[in-house]
């Protein structure tokens, strides 16, 4: 792609692609070319497929499971997202070792709202464990919410590494060492198997950048 060209790139994501993958990607593609304009839209996972399907979208960055992939998708792989346990900074128990599920259960929590493929997974979770799931909950899929109120109150919420990992940074919660495996693959991005404009093709490769280990500082710098 010829610096400095114009165009534009339209991006469906899931909150997962929010804390660092994307902001990576598009501020190194506006270093690159201030013309082109990068449209971001978040919304369900499966909207954001239909979308792409009929042509509105040119990417779709997320997780998903083998069995929500549409046909006629090309995905490439980006890189692993798990999920990461974590629980507001001004939690009473924040610094208290090794918390039982048990008494974690007895606890305010962030939940999924009821429908939504995590959701169903969290549901999956704790049914594995044996355990009733909490019942003191705010129910809610909007992550900048989510961590407005960990701020706020004494919580427990399961998050993507990345938005964990950015949260502890600032102070909003710590990371809690329980393993939260509900299933999700890697973050990767989608796009429909014609060619693709040269935007959206430069676009594609910053967000394989952002996603190496080595590569996301290089790219927040670009």
């Amino acid at each position: 792609m010829v610096r400095g060209a114009s165009g534009e790139v339209r991006i469906g994501a899931t909150n997962a692609a929010l804390a660092r993958l994307l902001p990576i990607a598009i501020t190194a593609m506006k270093g690159e070319n201030p013309g082109v304009t990068v449209s971001v839209r978040t919304h369900a996972l499966r909207s954001l497929f239909t979308d792409l399907l009929a042509g509105t979208l040119d990417l779709v960055v997320a997780r998903a499971m083998p069995q929500d992939e549409p046909l006629g998708l090309a995905r490439v792989a980006l890189t692993p997202q798990p999920e990461v346990l974590t629980m507001s900074a001004q939690h009473p128990l924040a610094r208290t070792p090794r918390l039982s599920w048990e008494v974690l259960s007895r606890q305010r929590w962030i939940w999924q709202l009821p429908g939504t493929r995590t959701r169903l997974l969290m549901d999956r979770l704790w049914q594995e464990m044996g355990l009733a799931p909490p019942t003191d909950l705010i129910e809610s899929g909007d992550a900048m919410l989510a961590l407005s109120l960990m701020r706020e109150m004494p919580l427990v919420a399961v998050m993507t590494q990345d938005m964990a990992v950015a949260a502890a940074k600032r102070g909003v919660v710590v990371l809690l060492p329980h393993a939260v495996d509900l299933g999700l693959g890697p973050m990767s991005v989608w796009h429909l198997p014609d060619t693709q404009g040269e935007a959206v093709d430069r676009f594609k490769q910053l967000l394989v950048e952002a996603a190496r280990p080595e590569g996301g500082a290089a790219g927040a710098q670009a």
